[in-house]
């Protein structure tokens, strides 16, 4: 079967779906992750199909820290660059599931990875 994940996060939202591709694909599964670029090296220590998607979890979380806690603040400072990436991640998710037979994903996929049904 051929299985794309879709992570969007931290190291630690990538690397549970690494023992999970690992696992698949002991069982004989074609198995890929789809994360943020910069885990590119990480994933591939582990000889798991990488693709990477762009923009950076931390610079997300830098801005969102420096906002404080007011809402509106937080949703300005990271607006931007959000709208900056979303093209761009979104259209390396889809390419990533071409040909998927089961696509699994994190929170933050969640209407992406339903979208190409």
């Amino acid at each position: 079967m051929k299985i794309t994940i879709l992570s969007y996060g931290t190291c630690d939202d990538v690397q549970p779906f690494i023992a999970l591709a690992r696992g698949l694909r002991t069982n004989g599964h074609d198995v890929k992750i789809a994360a943020p670029h910069r885990f590119v090296d990480f994933v591939g220590a582990y000889d798991v199909s990488f693709i990477p998607l762009a923009g950076d979890p931390e610079e997300i979380s830098k801005r969102i820290n420096d906002a404080g806690t007011n809402v509106a603040r937080i949703i300005s400072s990271i607006y931007g660059y959000i709208f900056a990436i979303a093209r761009q991640v979104s259209r390396s998710a889809f390419e990533a599931c071409e040909g998927a037979e089961l696509i699994i994903h994190s929170f933050l996929f969640t209407v992406g990875g339903f979208s190409k049904s």
